[in-house]
C-alpha cells in the first residue's frame, strides 16, 4: 500500500514534486487514516479509499 499511496500523492502533488520531502508525508498520512479505521475493519476493507485518502492529505501536507 505505501508505494500506491506515494504514486497516488506524486500524481497529486503534481509536476516536481519532491519525493524526499513526499515520502515520509505518505507514511505520516497512512499512518493517521490506519488509526481511524473502526475496529475490526481492515484497510483492505476500504478498497482504494484508504490509499487515495492518505495520498490527497499527504500532497496537501506538501503543499502547506
Amino acid at each position: 500500500m505505501k508505494t500506491r499511496i506515494l504514486e497516488l500523492a506524486l500524481a497529486a502533488a503534481g509536476e516536481g514534486a519532491d519525493e524526499t520531502l513526499l515520502a515520509p508525508l505518505c507514511a505520516a498520512a497512512e499512518q493517521a487514516w490506519l488509526a481511524r479505521l473502526r475496529e475490526g475493519v481492515a484497510p483492505e476493507d476500504c478498497g482504494q479509499a484508504l490509499p487515495c485518502a492518505a495520498a490527497f492529505t499527504a500532497a496537501a501536507g506538501l503543499a502547506a
